[in-house]
């Protein structure tokens, strides 16, 4: 506040009311830019798949071991552990970032670049999924294409979206067992 009246040259009751009006804007912007996320053009090619599934077995590892994903899991009836397994489930808890190189070294620049280029870190570096339950869908040779993202955690701030898919073309499928077996 103190910043932002001596930029301004506003008094405190006039700074606070101009930063929540930034806080609804920004928000409002970023409620926007998940929409326009599936107008982007992604195509996989065959290393990003690669890369796909590396993070998405990383995503599974960490709801293992995550007892607020489990917990979400649990809530559903969903917590078997042949279930998780069978739709190798994740969850995105913020530390994909940490098990990369370092973004200053040529090799943690290209696999942060190549991540954001697919949509799993956004812009900024962080993680698109970000709190969300992860279930990978795939073509029908079983190789992750997509991913969808169900944000499981409380108190998210107004505006922002439950279900989240990676940027590009909703492909994939989810239970390709159940789907060969009805034909």
């Amino acid at each position: 506040v103190g910043i932002t009246r001596q930029l301004a040259a506003v008094d405190v009751s006039t700074t606070i009311p101009e930063l929540r009006a930034r806080k609804r804007l920004a928000a409002m912007q970023e409620g926007l830019a998940h929409r326009d996320l599936h107008d982007r053009q992604v195509h996989l090619v065959e290393g990003d798949v690669a890369l796909l599934a590396q993070v998405l077995d990383y995503y599974h590892a960490t709801l293992k071991e995550g007892p607020e994903a489990l917990a979400y899991l649990e809530k559903r009836g969903l917590a078997h552990p042949d279930i998780v397994a069978h739709f190798k489930l994740g969850y995105a808890n913020r530390t994909l970032g940490y098990r990369l190189p370092a973004a200053n070294r040529v090799a943690g620049a290209d696999i942060r670049g190549r991540l954001t280029s697919m949509g799993v870190l956004r812009e900024s570096g962080h993680e698109h999924m970000t709190g969300s339950l992860v279930v990978p869908l795939c073509n029908e040779n079983g190789a992750p294409v997509q991913a969808y993202g169900r944000k499981i955690t409380e108190g998210l701030r107004k505006g922002t979206p439950l279900h989240l898919y990676l940027p590009g073309p909703l492909t994939g499928i989810f239970n390709r067992e159940a789907v060969a077996a009805s034909d």
